[in-house]
C-alpha cells in the first residue's frame, strides 16, 4: 500500500506523530468520521466533532467550543436516543448530548485512542479502544467490563442477540457474551480494519480483512464457510442487497457475491482507488473514490452517473433527510450533500 494511503488511516502514524509532537500539540492527518441520525450529521474531524444540518448544510454545534491542539477526534460519532458517543485520540471517551452538544459525562480509564465507532445498546454502550481492549460502559460512564484483545481495534462491535462479534487488527474475529465472556475466536488472513456484518437470514457473519480476503462466518462457532480471495486490502463493511454483498476492494473492484454460496454474480472496476465502503441509495448504491470522484450504479453493476468533488475521500458516505452526505479531505469543503440523481445540494466548511 502507498505511504499517501496509510497516512489517512493509519493509526501507528498518528500515534508516531503524538509521541514526537512537540508542545504545540499533535499534529496528525487523518479521516472524518461520518455519522447520521435523521436530519442530523455529525462529523468527527480534527479538533471538533460538529452537527450539521442535513437540509442546509449549516452547523448546528462543535463540541468542544473551543479547539485543543491537544485533543483530535476521527472516530465516527455513534448517535443512540439522545446521546451521542465518540472517543478521541487523548485516550478519552465522551458521552454528549446529541442536540446541544452538551457534554454529559467522560470515560478515561481506556489507555488508547479512540479511532473506532462506538455502539450503543440500550443503557450500555460497547467503547473499541487503539489499547488492545473493548470497554463495555455503563449510563453513568462506569466501567462493567474490559476485554483484551492482542491488537488495536479499529472496528465497531456488532451485536446479534445476546452476542457481542469485534474484529481487531489481531487479524482475529472475537464472538463475546454480554458478561464478556470470550464464546470463540477464529483467525483470519489479514487485520480486520471494519465491522462484520451480521445476515439474519443465514445467520451469518461476513468479514472484510485487510488481508485481502472476504470471508463467511458462522455466528453459532466462528466456522469458516466460504472465503473470496481479493486483488487488494477491504476496509469498509459490506452491504447486503436481497441476498447479495456487495464491495469494493482497494484497488477500485467492485464485488457483488451470493450471501449463501461466496460466488461472484459480477464484479466491474470503479475506476480508482476505494477504501471506504458503499452507500445504498434508491436502485442502487454509490462509491466514492480516493481521487474525489463518486460514481453510482445500480443493483446489477450499470453505471447511473459520476460526479467529482475537490479533495480525496476515503470515508464511507451516510444518508440523512434523503440525501447523501460525502466527507473530503484535502479540499474546498468537509462535507457536500448530493441528491440521489447526484445533484449537489450543498456543501459546508467549518467556519472559525
Amino acid at each position: 500500500m502507498k505511504k499517501s494511503k496509510i497516512m489517512f488511516i493509519s493509526v501507528f502514524t498518528v500515534m508516531a506523530l503524538l509521541l514526537s509532537a512537540c508542545t504545540m500539540g499533535p499534529r496528525a492527518v487523518g479521516t472524518p468520521g461520518l455519522s447520521a441520525d435523521g436530519d442530523i450529521v455529525y462529523v468527527a474531524y480534527q479538533q471538533y466533532v460538529y452537527a450539521v444540518d442535513a437540509k442546509t448544510g449549516n452547523e448546528i454545534w462543535r463540541f468542544p467550543d473551543e479547539g485543543n491542539a491537544q485533543i483530535v477526534f476521527y472516530a465516527p460519532p455513534e448517535v443512540t436516543g439522545e446521546s451521542l458517543f465518540v472517543g478521541d485520540l487523548a485516550n478519552k471517551f465522551y458521552k454528549l448530548d446529541k442536540e446541544t452538544g452538551a457534554e454529559i459525562w467522560t470515560f478515561s480509564e481506556a489507555k488508547g485512542w479512540s479511532i473506532a465507532q462506538a455502539l450503543a445498546d440500550g443503557n450500555v454502550v460497547y467503547a473499541p479502544s487503539g489499547d488492545w481492549s473493548l470497554y463495555k460502559i455503563d449510563s453513568n460512564g462506569d466501567m462493567i467490563w474490559q476485554f483484551e484483545t492482542n491488537q488495536a481495534i479499529w472496528a465497531q462491535p456488532v451485536i446479534a442477540g445476546d452476542t457481542i462479534f469485534l474484529g481487531s487488527m489481531d487479524h482475529k474475529v472475537y464472538a463475546l457474551s454480554s458478561s464478556g465472556k470470550l464464546l470463540w475466536e477464529t483467525e483470519l488472513g489479514g487485520a480486520v480494519a471494519a465491522a462484520p456484518l451480521f445476515d439474519e437470514v443465514t445467520e451469518n457473519l461476513y468479514v472484510s480483512s485487510i488481508g485481502k480476503e472476504f470471508v463467511a462466518l458462522s455466528a453459532k462457532n466462528g466456522e469458516k464457510l466460504w472465503t473470496l480471495d481479493t486483488d487488494g486490502s477491504i476496509w469498509a463493511v459490506p452491504l447486503l442487497n436481497e441476498g447479495q454483498l456487495l464491495f469494493a476492494d482497494e484497488t477500485g473492484k467492485i464485488f457483488a457475491v451470493n450471501a449463501e454460496t461466496g460466488k461472484v454474480t459480477w464484479s466491474i472496476e470503479s475506476g480508482g482507488a476505494v477504501m471506504a465502503g458503499l452507500a445504498a441509495i434508491d436502485g442502487g448504491f454509490v462509491v466514492v473514490m480516493e481521487d474525489g470522484t463518486i460514481r453510482a450504479f445500480d443493483y446489477e453493476g450499470n453505471p447511473l452517473w459520476t460526479r467529482e468533488v475537490d479533495g480525496e475521500l476515503y470515508s464511507t458516505p451516510v444518508t440523512a433527510n434523503g440525501l447523501l452526505v460525502i466527507a473530503a479531505i484535502k479540499g474546498d469543503n468537509l462535507l457536500y450533500g448530493f441528491d440521489g440523481s447526484g445533484n449537489r445540494v450543498w456543501s459546508f466548511n467549518p467556519g472559525k
